[in-house]
């Protein structure tokens, strides 16, 4: 999670995104009090579905592609506080980030090839080795 920290530069004050593995601290965290507390299993699998559920929505939101965006915690927030969103809908315009969901599709169409290229090489590597040892 990008986490903005000022920079203190001769003339003002820069802020940069720094990365924190928010997640990973999160999971270590409850992970050593289910080893030190084991009756805390239950609560820690039931709030690991939600805490799954919530990562899998910042995923989506954080994509640059309008049309597969959902709704974040924030408005479902406001909407069971005061009974309806205070956030507005987005206004999508034409072609919105256009040239950066073409990138992260490509990316992700090259992730597959090589996914899929290398899985065939292990099934052929795994078919010599059986035929090697059927010999």
């Amino acid at each position: 999670i990008p986490f903005p920290v000022p920079r203190l530069t001769p003339l003002s004050i820069e802020w940069v995104d720094i990365s924190v593995p928010l997640h990973s601290l999160i999971s270590f965290m409850c992970l050593i009090g289910m080893v030190e507390n084991p009756e805390l299993m239950p609560a820690l699998f039931f709030g690991s579905i939600g805490w799954i559920l919530m990562a899998t929505m910042e995923l989506r939101t954080s994509g640059p592609d309008p049309w597969a965006r959902c709704k974040s915690f924030q408005h479902y927030f406001w909407a069971l506080i005061c009974g309806d969103g205070m956030i507005k809908p987005h206004d999508i315009a034409p072609n919105e980030n256009i040239e950066r969901i073409n990138v992260r599709e490509e990316a992700w169409k090259k992730r597959v090839k090589d996914a899929e290229r290398r899985a065939e090489e292990y099934a052929k590597e795994q078919e010599e080795y059986w035929k090697e040892m059927e010999e």
